[in-house]
């Protein structure tokens, strides 16, 4: 709220009076009051500068405080008669002279801040008294301007005095008549384009007022809603309008998404991973900005190549100002410019602007805004426009990353039209940096979209890159390697990999084995293939050779396949890790082939297989085994892991005719952070055999016998993995291996809920209506932690709570279980065990961090040792306490006994606080003494309500409520206790 205050002395030295502003709601004049209780003289001067300032300030209703200043070293006592007469003369009440004790001048600077507070408060009411007169008292036609200033003057008084309801109602009022109003037709009336310019600029300040009201209200919804029709409302421009026009209106609408986008951004939240509509996120208005600033830009340009508008960049030697309203342009004597004249003056304000750094600093903060969002067709066209701008700005290199950045993702999405536009500017890119090679890779992708560009043109650019590439490879050959979302990722597609065995029949050493590859091309004519190859992982002890009467032409728009035969002279796995291609013997296409994939192409997940019948069920890798099985390896079942803990495995190892020397058993866990920790032999001997480096020695294994073993294993990953285990042992000179591999599921061990509530007897008195954790009063927070059904039994040894490290909220008393001694609580899989813990609050602020629950635990059945486990508890936002209510009462007694409960009430401010106290009706108690009364409580002090119950009815009664309420109306609390009623005393 605005206001000053004013020192105000007799005269100055040169005898003139200090002269008050006559625009302020209140004003605070002080003396000392020696001066005022001194002589004759001094106490008439007082009494006629007070006159003067009061005739001042009087017809603008100005409200006037006088405050006299008493220095502890002199004591002057003032008459209640000079008073009287002080008050008399300017027609206050006795609340607006204040008495500033400089002995304790903190608590007296606040009593005058709040009285100069509600004289100025009292100001705006009559402020918005007078204008709701205006408006009753204004004709209704040709008067809508005029009612608009109205209503924005009864809105903005309204949010002086925190009314914001009927602020924001008068806002809107002036909204909806700005909208409503009609335009003058263009080229029959003379003012069209500056009438209009000054309608949105007003609009404009309009909406983004009742936006900042929605927001403060936590009514975002409603503010978006409202946007939008502010958008709706005025996006449209008429046609034929010169350019000059144009641009500025374009302008005009980017300015609106911008604003919007910074109000929005405080409210939203920009954390990393935020689901939220797109028309929550600020990077999208402020992307919405961007475009209208490049039309914009557009408009201006083709301003300054039309030479029919009269425009040039000369100095056309006119200037022009704002006038004293929104919007408004005048010429420098004070009239109104002419249609031509405010064209030309816009024109060249416009064409001034330097948009280029503009929007490349607006793309950049959009990126900044959108990243880790699910917003990624809106992130990508802004990573397309920022780079368009840094070619603009001839930054091709910085281009370049932006553009290879996005055709990763277009590539996956298969966005044509997008990869399209972003591949010819990357050719042009690459071309003014001088790339040949990656100009020519650039080329032969976009060559493939056939059914866009058509089939001539993409046929002329195939041809003309593979004579470039012929000429830049004669003194060397060309490699390129095709990777996943690369630039030839969508232009070949390779699918290499085993004929599935037969049922039945396993893969055995020294078997030849059928491997298959086979390529799609998109490009639009057919390849000259010169050779093609295949490398197996372990070429020691693999062989491969292609068939003959291969192909060699590789067809446009289909499959073409080579066949392999591959052949393992030791068992062990048969894998090819790589396929090359050779064109022309000039350039070779390269295929890597990882282990965890079948195929490098992204296509085939669309469905594209090729139409030979044995491709169906390609593998990449073989497990060869020897040529005769002497054992078999089974996982029993699957398992289920903790993060940190230990999990049971169980496996059994069977033999046949023929038993096993030298055996080992190996363990692994694929693509994970797992390890075996320890290995039991469940055998009739019972005996433990310890992993060395995930490998136990297990030695002779009889023939004809199965043995279960279980294996404990510790991880800590976060997701589902594979478990790898092998049997190994000696077959005369050679070693062989028999394999299994079991899926891990990863569980959470516990489900965390939590609730605060107030502890028993406490009550808070909090200002908010919103529920909230009050400061400096000890709160009951009550855990439930949860085992899963899908679980195990576990071992719950402590559970402690452990605070913030910023000390904003501070852990009174943790808890204890029960059985702690005897090994901790035991909790099977569905069950739920609750932890109180009493916690305070230090510091008021919103999203505050409780803390932390750290349990530690053990599997039931598992090894001893003990796994900790951090859960973080979810933010709560605290608020200041008023007053803290301590309420006793006795827990049980006796039928037409009289009791005593007792109300401390602490002030928990540093100021005083006034509140009303009452008690409700109730049939089952009868209240002897004060039902309700008013009690004022100072800063920091304590205050006793006691009240006399006498009990009527038997068995567990609530008592009758006992209410408290601030005067301001913007706190309650209510108390309702139960206490158990004895028919006759024990």
């Amino acid at each position: 709220m605005a206001t000053r205050g004013l020192m105000v002395r007799s005269s100055k030295k040169d005898g003139s009076k200090n002269k008050p502003r006559k625009d302020l709601p209140s004003w605070c004049a002080c003396w000392r009051k020696k001066y005022v209780a001194g002589d004759p003289n001094s106490w008439n001067d007082t009494c006629r500068t007070v006159d003067y300032i009061y005739r001042v300030v009087q017809p603008h209703g100005t409200k006037l405080v006088l405050a006299l200043v008493e220095d502890p070293e002199e004591y002057v006592v003032l008459a209640e008669e000079q008073i009287y007469a002080l008050r008399k003369r300017i027609y206050i009440d006795s609340g607006a002279v204040v008495n500033l004790q400089m002995s304790d001048l903190k608590v007296s600077l606040k009593n005058l801040a709040k009285v100069v507070y509600e004289a100025a408060w009292g100001y705006y009411l009559n402020k918005v008294n007078q204008v709701k007169y205006k408006l009753q008292h204004t004709g209704s036609g040709g008067f809508e301007a005029l009612h608009v200033r109205y209503w924005f003057k009864m809105g903005i008084y309204a949010e002086f005095v925190q009314d914001w309801e009927a602020a924001l109602k008068a806002i809107r009022t002036a909204y909806e008549l700005i909208v409503s109003l009609v335009a003058p037709v263009p080229g029959r009336e003379t003012q069209f384009f500056q009438w209009s310019a000054e309608r949105d600029v007003v609009a404009e300040h309009l909406s983004l007022k009742i936006c900042s009201l929605l927001f403060q209200s936590r009514a975002t919804e409603d503010a978006i809603r409202h946007f939008r029709r502010h958008i709706q409302a005025f996006r449209v421009c008429p046609e034929n309008m010169p350019h000059a026009f144009l641009a500025w209106h374009e302008g005009w609408l980017s300015r609106q998404y911008n604003l919007f986008g910074k109000l929005l951004l405080p409210r939203t939240g920009m954390a990393s991973g935020i689901d939220i509509p797109v028309s929550h996120h600020p990077g999208w208005y402020i992307f919405s900005a961007v475009q209208h600033m490049a039309k914009r830009r557009s408009v201006l340009i083709n301003l300054v190549s039309n030479s029919s508008e009269g425009f040039s960049r000369e100095d056309h030697g006119l200037l022009l100002h704002d006038g004293i309203f929104l919007g408004q342009q005048m010429r420098q004597d004070g009239t109104a410019p002419t249609e031509k004249e405010w064209l030309l003056f816009t024109a060249k304000k416009e064409s001034s602007i330097d948009h280029d750094p503009i929007i490349l600093g607006a793309l950049s903060t959009v990126l900044d805004l959108l990243k880790n969002t699910n917003l990624p067709r809106v992130k990508h066209v802004a990573v397309f426009l920022l780079a368009r701008e840094h070619i603009r700005a001839g930054d091709h290199a910085t281009a370049v990353e932006l553009l290879v950045s996005i055709l990763k993702e277009y590539r996956v999405w298969q966005w044509d039209a997008a990869s399209i536009e972003a591949l010819q500017l990357l050719r042009e890119c690459y071309q003014r940096l001088g790339y040949n090679v990656q100009h020519a890779l650039c080329s032969l992708e976009l060559c493939t979209f056939q059914e866009t560009l058509g089939t001539a043109l993409c046929t002329a650019i195939f041809d003309s890159t593979i004579a470039i590439v012929r000429d830049f490879s004669l003194q060397d050959s060309v490699e390129w390697e095709i990777k996943a979302r690369s630039e030839l990722s969508t232009s070949l597609c390779c699918l290499a990999g085993f004929d599935a065995p037969s049922v039945g029949v396993a893969p055995l050493e020294g078997r030849p084995q059928v491997f298959r590859v086979s390529i799609f091309s998109y490009f639009p004519q057919a390849l000259d293939v010169t050779g093609i190859k295949a490398v197996m992982a372990d070429q020691a002890c693999s062989h491969i050779s292609c068939k003959e009467n291969q192909p060699t032409i590789l067809k446009s728009l289909s499959w073409t396949t080579w066949t392999f035969m591959a052949v393992r002279d030791t068992p062990g796995t048969l894998e090819c890790v790589r396929v090359l291609v050779e064109v022309a013997n000039q350039v070779f296409f390269i295929w890597n082939l990882p282990g965890s994939l079948g195929w490098n192409s992204a296509m085939l997940t669309q469905g594209w297989v090729p139409r030979e019948g044995a491709f169906t069920s390609l593998r990449q890798r073989l497990d060869v085994s020897p040529s005769k099985e002497k054992c078999g390896l089974k996982i029993e079942s699957g398992a289920t892991a903790y993060c940190g803990d230990f999990f049971p495995l169980e496996i059994e190892i069977s033999t046949f005719d023929e038993g096993l020397q030298e055996a080992h058993l190996e363990f692994s866990c694929g693509g994970s952070s797992a390890s075996a920790v320890a290995f039991y032999s469940s055998g009739s001997d019972g005996a433990v055999l310890q992993l060395s480096d995930g490998c136990a020695r297990i030695g002779y294994v009889p023939p004809m016998k199965a043995t279960r073993h279980k294996i404990f294993c510790k991880t800590s990953a976060s997701e589902d993995f594979l478990i790898h285990v092998q049997i190994s042992f000696l077959d005369g000179k050679s070693r062989c291996h028999v394999q299994a591999t079991q899926e891990v599921t990863f569980l959470r061990p516990f489900e965390l809920s939590s609730r605060i509530i107030s502890k028993h007897g406490h009550y808070p008195l909090l200002r908010e209506k919103k529920k909230s954790l009050p400061v400096g009063v000890e709160c009951m927070l009550v855990t439930s932690l949860r085992v899963p059904e899908c679980g195990a039994d576990l071992h719950i040894q402590s559970i402690m709570l452990e605070g913030p490290k910023d000390g904003a909220v501070v852990v009174v008393q943790q808890h204890q279980l029960a059985d702690v001694k005897s090994g901790g609580t035991m909790l099977k899989k569905g069950e739920t065990i609750s932890c109180p813990f009493c916690i305070r609050a230090e510091a008021p602020g919103e999203d505050i961090q409780i803390g932390a629950l750290k349990v530690l635990w053990s599997r039931v059945g598992g090894p001893s040792s003990h796994v900790e486990t951090v859960l973080q508890l979810p933010h709560e936002s605290t608020s200041e306490t008023l007053l803290h209510v301590n309420f006793s009462c006795p827990e049980s007694t006796a039928v037409r006994e009289s009791f005593l409960a007792r109300c401390i009430i602490r002030n928990c401010t540093g100021i005083s606080q006034e509140l009303s106290f009452a008690v409700g009706d109730s049939t089952s108690f009868a209240l002897t003494g004060v039902k309700q009364d008013h009690l004022y409580v100072l800063p920091g002090a304590e205050l006793a309500v006691s009240l006399q119950f006498l009990a009527l009815v038997c068995g567990w009664q609530t008592l009758p409520p006992i209410r408290f309420e601030a005067l301001d109306g913007q706190a309650k609390l209510s108390i309702q206790e139960e206490v158990y009623i004895l028919p006759t005393p024990l």
